[in-house]
């Protein structure tokens, strides 16, 4: 992963615990590796100009954009692998675990289709066939 992917990636983690713009010198503290605050600035300016972050006004911080969570959801929390579930009892172990509710509905093929931002406080995953 290079500077510019863990930035944004450190980005979006400090964003989804704050709800509130990152700035560079928040952004450097939690960064692994030694960089100056006016670079981070510069890698801001980029990852505007690629569409994956945005500054909601003069001289605050910067915040990812839906596509840029949809882009880390995707990547991180959402794997290709089958994962086989032998018993009702092991999902529900599995929905305690992580704290989600969940549905199940039989299909042969859905994709996700959408992801919803409600309030800032919950993700709607929207999946369709």
């Amino acid at each position: 992963m290079d500077k510019k992917e863990i930035i944004l990636n450190t980005i979006i983690e400090e964003y989804l615990k704050r709800s509130s713009p990152i700035g560079s010198n928040v952004l450097k503290e939690r960064l692994d590796f030694d960089i100056s605050a006016s670079t981070i600035r510069v890698y801001f300016k980029k990852l505007s100009c690629e569409g994956t972050l945005e500054q909601l006004h003069t001289s605050s911080g910067r915040v990812p954009t839906w596509d840029a969570l949809k882009m880390y959801w995707r990547e991180k929390y959402l794997s290709t692998q089958e994962v086989e579930i032998q018993s009702i009892e092991d999902l529900q172990e599995r929905v305690r675990e992580f704290g989600v509710y969940c549905l199940l509905q039989y299909a042969n093929e859905y994709r996700l289709s959408e992801i919803i931002n409600v309030n800032d406080r919950y993700l709607l995953i929207i999946f369709e066939p």
